[in-house]
């Protein structure tokens, strides 16, 4: 089997999420038998968010550092579980000599119906997600609020929360299009259809490895 590279600490709790799906979701009979995982929570990269909108340092370098470390530990493959940081991807994935699972490339190949995404204003500005409904300006600050108030100390806005999901009654489906997102909404939370890019990232993850889904 090979050995998983995750690029982590974007944040933090959403590298422990992946880690967790990995594991959760991995057939095995005995502790030998689960993957060889690589982290490098490397939380000291900047936001991806704050680049995009013109706010903050180039994250680029960073993520590459991380990636090359990875690589020289060992990783046959790597994962990065941070949707904003897919737009740096073809620019890390150019530095490094072993592939990079692409998050959204995986998850748009599960999608059946209209779907709205929920995401990071960095996200929405670059359209990392094609073919999808966006929510109005408000709503993003609201997702963008429930996103860096969980990143602060794993604290959901309740009330925020079901702000944002009393408006989403038009949709067949949402896009947690950020990591922090499945941490935040569960599907008990709503009777629309929730769709976790983290969950598709670890079953990507898993299979590509070379060990069998649960």
């Amino acid at each position: 089997m090979k050995t998983v590279g995750i690029l982590g600490g974007m944040g933090s709790m959403a590298t422990v999420d992946l880690f967790g799906k990995i594991v959760r979701n991995t057939k095995v009979a005995r502790d030998q038998d689960h993957l060889h995982v690589i982290i490098d929570n490397y939380p000291q990269i900047p936001d991806r968010t704050d680049y995009i909108l013109k706010r903050g340092l180039d994250p680029t370098d960073k993520m590459i550092e991380a990636a090359k470390r990875l690589e020289e530990a060992g990783a046959d493959i790597l994962a990065m579980p941070c949707n904003t940081a897919h737009y740096f991807y073809d620019r890390i994935q150019a530095s490094i000599n072993i592939p990079i699972i692409h998050m959204m490339k995986e998850t748009k190949k599960r999608l059946k119906s209209e779907v709205v995404l929920l995401a990071t204003e960095g996200t929405y500005a670059v359209g990392l997600y094609k073919d999808v409904l966006i929510p109005n300006d408000t709503m993003k600050k609201d997702i963008m609020t429930l996103i860096y108030t969980y990143k602060k100390d794993q604290t959901i806005d309740v009330g925020l929360k079901e702000k944002v999901l009393n408006q989403l009654d038009y949709t067949e489906g949402i896009i947690l299009g950020c990591t922090e997102l499945p941490l935040i909404f569960k599907q008990e939370d709503t009777p629309i259809p929730l769709i976790d890019p983290t969950q598709v990232l670890a079953e990507e993850i898993i299979v590509q490895a070379g060990a069998k889904l649960i």
